[in-house]
């Protein structure tokens, strides 16, 4: 999403925001909350990353011995892996269909100090399957309510940097006919 102009040199003056810098690559961000935007949120190249976190802290805590491993989901309107787009996905219409027209995007990412070098790997797995295959996994339930109630937890920011402002509802919708009824305790 774009930098808002006038938010960021107020918050500067507040102290709210600082300029940091990590690996040459200089970025401002918010050390609180302020107009909307929660802290930790970035602006780095003419776009705003809301929330992220110390990055530089990460690398400079990373040891030899310990990767670290993260995982991340998005949902596209393709399976193509590469999808340099952002904004809105004008993907979902007034029926929804897991099946044909929405992809899970799951990435496992690690990061691991070479002992010897002190270089740091960033290795990335990138999984695309229709949302629809979530059916056929044995906690299908936990996991269509999980993904359901981590998208509906979502802010404004988050949603617009996703791109699942406008159809956020209707995936919910869907997640919530993937899992069907609970089952009874």
């Amino acid at each position: 999403m774009p930098i808002p102009p006038d938010p960021f040199p107020e918050a500067l003056e507040r102290h709210k925001a600082r300029w940091e810098e990590y690996d040459a690559q200089r970025y401002l961000r918010l050390t609180d909350d302020f107009r909307g935007q929660p802290k930790g949120t970035l602006a780095w190249r003419g776009r705003l990353i809301p929330g992220y976190p110390r990055i530089g802290r990460i690398f400079d805590n990373l040891q030899a011995d310990r990767p670290v491993l993260r995982y991340n989901w998005s949902l596209y309107d393709s399976p193509a892996l590469f999808v340099p787009r952002r904004g809105p996905r004008r993907w979902i219409s007034e029926a929804v269909d897991p099946d044909a027209n929405i992809f899970i995007r799951i990435e496992r990412q690690t990061l691991r100090r070479l002992p010897q070098s002190g270089d740091i790997l960033f290795t990335i797995k990138v999984l695309m399957d229709p949302l629809g295959a979530i059916r056929q996994h044995p906690g299908r339930v936990s996991l269509a309510d999980s993904m359901r109630h981590q998208l509906l937890a979502l802010n404004a920011d988050e949603l617009a940097y996703k791109g699942l402002t406008e159809t956020r509802d209707k995936v919910a919708a869907a997640l919530q006919v993937i899992a069907g009824p609970a089952e009874a305790a």
